[in-house]
């Protein structure tokens, strides 16, 4: 069900996988995948999904999720790009419940004019 709900969250394009155990990764095309505010967006939709009732059997589940944001440079790896949003992730869960966490954001200006596009 939290697969479901994470592929729903996300666009078309993006693809979403499972890393193992509760662990999920989200990899975002295009601006989304390059600036803060547009995945920050996406977080919180992803958030918002995640955290509505599951229902098993007759009863409603709750869960939470924490998440954790790294954002694509230029000369980062896949790996470090998965390190730095695990980073993250571990972040927003020491800071409590249901938090979003994000690690080196590229600078404003950069994502201000992709934004214009």
């Amino acid at each position: 069900q939290a697969a479901r709900r994470l592929q729903a969250s996300v666009r078309a394009g993006d693809t979403v996988a499972r890393l193992g155990g509760d662990e999920f990764t989200a990899l975002l095309e295009g601006e989304a995948g390059a600036c803060p505010p547009p995945a920050r967006e996406v977080a919180e939709r992803i958030l918002s999904a995640l955290t509505k009732p599951y229902r098993i059997g007759s009863t409603d589940a709750v869960v939470s999720a924490s998440i954790g944001i790294a954002v694509a440079m230029p000369g980062i790896t896949p790996d470090d790009l998965l390190d730095h949003a695990d980073q993250a992730m571990y972040e927003a869960k020491s800071a409590g419940k249901g938090r979003i966490r994000m690690h080196h954001p590229q600078p404003q200006d950069v994502c201000s004019g992709m934004l214009n596009h």
